[in-house]
């Protein structure tokens, strides 16, 4: 699919502001016909750039790199911004054994080969040949290196400022923060189903901690045993630089509660974005976090069960918030899954966030799920929520959405 105007101005300017999607194998074609003129080659470099930038599908983007010498750099560079390889199967690196395509690439993604027998070392051979690479994804990856062998590392991934790791697994506390370490410029970490072999609660911390850097820290999956530990990694830090934590459990485990706490309380003198996605979090912990700015609560589950009465759940939110010293608070997002007429409640957050209490709010969003699927019902829902919070749609600050309908501040109804 593609759309263009039937004719094009000639100008630099009026080109680069016309809107051109590309996302058809035969593009090129289109790409050429779109701006008429047949000698690609003459067309402006911005011009060029902003046409491949758009660009779709691969198969274009190597259309483009073989038109002319012009158009070759960029998107030869697009084509190999990421790279994703399997390491489970038989690696075909093929161009990626010259550095002129391995230093294009910035984002790395690695999945590493779980079978007995595999050769230890390629993943080495593999990735010492993207030197660029500033994000980068390892899955499965389980290894342990000899100190030369750290100092290496360290030198390849001095550019890595983003990281996450997906099912991963490590001995203990020390064994993961000595694989944190070879990342000298880590700025965002995400550890998504990370693993100990061992308790590490009571495990001492190195002398040296890696992380001094990091900014934004993301735990997703059901792995509650590494939580405390990285707390304690965390509190250890001091938090002077971390501002930004995301948790999303679909799952929760005994203790899980305690863990968080104790995660929140190491973040508490420094957190200013909270990204909550787990039913182990209790809105009291908000207490604790002095200097949050931006709130996102995920997964609130709201059933017409209570009747009139307002829903437990957003009576804590609307407690805490009257009641919590948020005096920078400027953006709280709230998703909800709910059935009914339970979305009458959220009038209490109405009357939380007022502006007297909180002058510096300047945006809320409501994301419900109506849990029935029901054809023609999310418009209804939409039409009557900006009645339950009257004062935030006043001060147009309120966006909601629902399906794939959205209620802007002005109150009108759009789809998204």
């Amino acid at each position: 699919m593609w759309r263009s105007t039937a004719r094009l101005p000639c100008d630099s300017e009026s080109i680069l502001n016309e809107t051109i999607i590309l996302s058809s194998p035969h593009s090129a074609y289109h790409v050429a016909s779109a701006v008429e003129v047949t000698n690609m080659a003459a067309l402006p470099q911005e011009i060029v750039d902003h046409i491949i930038d758009l660009v779709q599908d691969t198969s274009t983007l190597r259309a483009c790199s073989l038109a002319c010498h012009s158009w070759a750099y960029r998107s030869q560079s697009q084509l190999h911004r990421r790279v994703r390889l399997d390491c489970q199967g038989d690696l075909k690196l093929g161009h990626y054994d010259t550095t002129a395509i391995t230093q294009l690439t910035h984002q790395l993604i690695l999945t590493f080969p779980t079978r007995p027998g595999f050769p230890t070392d390629l993943w080495w051979d593999v990735i010492s040949k993207f030197t660029n690479v500033q994000r980068l994804t390892l899955r499965e990856a389980c290894w342990t290196y000899t100190d030369e062998e750290k100092l290496s590392f360290s030198s390849l991934f001095n550019r890595v400022t983003s990281l996450k790791l997906q099912r991963c697994q490590y001995q203990n506390l020390s064994n993961f923060l000595d694989f944190i370490s070879v990342f000298p410029s880590l700025r965002e970490l995400e550890l998504d189903e990370i693993t100990w072999d061992r308790d590490s609660d009571t495990e001492m911390l190195p002398s040296q901690l890696p992380g001094r850097g990091l900014r934004r820290l993301i735990i997703a999956g059901n792995g509650l045993a590494f939580v405390a530990p990285v707390g304690r990694w965390l509190k250890a830090l001091q938090g002077d630089k971390l501002r930004e934590f995301t948790l999303s459990w679909e799952n929760t485990a005994p203790g899980g509660e305690k863990a968080l706490k104790s995660l929140l309380e190491s973040l508490s003198s420094c957190l200013v974005h909270l990204d909550i996605n787990t039913e182990a979090f209790s809105m009291s912990e908000l207490e604790t976090i002095v200097g949050l700015r931006t709130l996102t609560l995920g997964k609130l589950f709201l059933i017409e069960d209570y009747g009139p009465e307002v829903h437990p759940e957003i009576e804590q939110i609307s407690n805490i918030l009257s009641h919590s010293d948020l005096r920078g608070f400027s953006q709280l997002i709230l998703s909800c899954v709910v059935a009914g007429r339970a979305i009458h409640s959220l009038f209490v957050i109405d009357n939380a966030l007022s502006q007297k209490r909180f002058p510096g709010l300047s945006h809320v969003v409501i994301e419900v799920q109506d849990t029935l699927q029901r054809n023609g019902v999310h418009r209804k829902i939409l039409d009557a929520l900006p009645g339950r919070m009257p004062s935030l749609a006043e001060r147009g600050i309120l966006s909601m959405k629902c399906g794939t309908l959205s209620w802007m501040c002005k109150g009108r109804v759009q789809a998204s």
